[in-house]
């Protein structure tokens, strides 16, 4: 391994891993600060990269994230809904995993319809999770449009620190600050 090349692929990078700490950094505080769910903002400013990184694609993430909350709001009706007319106790335990089953069969399903937002599948299931993790953080029985502003603020936040992210790293690219479309692993 060439030690010299290792450290020169290692300093080009460096103006991107302090601009990506920052920004880091800013999203937490942010996050904090306006008391939204910091991790919906950080998986979203993933996933805006597992897209493809541009504005188009992350405008599709958010709708297919949307997507995902809706259907998940849509299996937590029917959750409340199925015990009305079910009453058999042995019925009772179908109940959570036969609206899973639904929420995803549908999601397959969407699978198909190409170059639209609900081909971004991904994003689909993490908005399936989004919406059913805040079951796990005490908000189960709130309607969705009470936690708009915790579920749906940091997601577009964090889609557009993704964004932001891409044109921080052109801008350092045509400055000649750093090369970040250079592969950079050592070879």
């Amino acid at each position: 391994m060439n030690i010299e090349k290792a450290t020169r692929k290692v300093i080009s990078i460096l103006p991107i891993a302090i601009a990506v700490g920052c920004m880091t950094f800013i999203t937490a505080w942010i996050c904090a600060y306006m008391d939204w769910t910091i991790w919906l903002a950080f998986l979203s400013w993933a996933l805006y990269f597992l897209h493809g990184g541009s504005s188009k694609e992350g405008f599709g993430a958010l709708a297919a994230f949307i997507y995902g909350i809706a259907l998940a709001q849509g299996a937590l009706l029917y959750i409340e809904w199925l015990p009305g007319y079910f009453t058999a106790e042995w019925l009772s335990q179908y109940i959570v995993p036969s609206s899973v089953f639904l929420v995803a069969a549908v999601i397959t399903l969407t699978m198909r319809l190409e170059n639209s937002w609900a081909s971004f599948i991904p994003a689909v299931y993490i908005g399936t999770v989004f919406r059913f993790a805040f079951i796990d953080l005490g908000m189960a029985h709130q309607h969705l449009d009470s936690i708009v502003t915790d579920l749906l603020f940091p997601i577009i936040f964090g889609l557009a620190i993704g964004w932001c992210t891409v044109s921080l790293l052109v801008w350092l690219d045509r400055m000649g600050l750093s090369q970040w479309h250079v592969r950079w692993e050592i070879e």
